[in-house]
C-alpha cells in the first residue's frame, strides 16, 4: 500500500490511506517524535495525534503548517512516497 512520509527536526510524520469503509477520513497521519527530544517531551493529549484527513493535498499542507508552527520544519524537506 502506498504511503507518504516527511521528516521534521525531531520527528517523522507518516500519511497513509485508510480503507474505503472508514468514515473518519480517507487518510491517517501518525507522528513519531524522536525519543528524548524537546518535541517528545512537549506533546500532550491536546495535540491530537493521530489525525484524520479527507483530502491528500490538504493533509500534506496541514502537516507542513504544523511542522512550521512547532519549529520542526526542515527547509528543503519534501514528502517521500513509499
Amino acid at each position: 500500500m502506498t504511503h507518504w512520509s516527511i521528516y521534521g527536526k525531531e520527528c517523522e510524520i507518516t500519511l497513509e490511506p485508510r480503507p474505503a469503509y472508514c468514515d473518519r477520513g480517507e487518510y491517517l497521519a501518525k507522528l513519531f517524535p524522536r525519543l528524548g527530544s524537546h518535541l517528545a517531551r512537549d506533546l500532550d493529549a491536546a495535540d491530537l495525534w493521530p489525525r484524520y484527513f479527507m483530502d491528500l493535498r490538504r493533509a500534506k499542507l496541514e502537516i507542513e503548517a504544523w511542522l512550521k508552527k512547532r519549529d520542526q520544519w526542515i527547509e528543503g524537506e519534501a514528502w517521500t512516497e513509499h
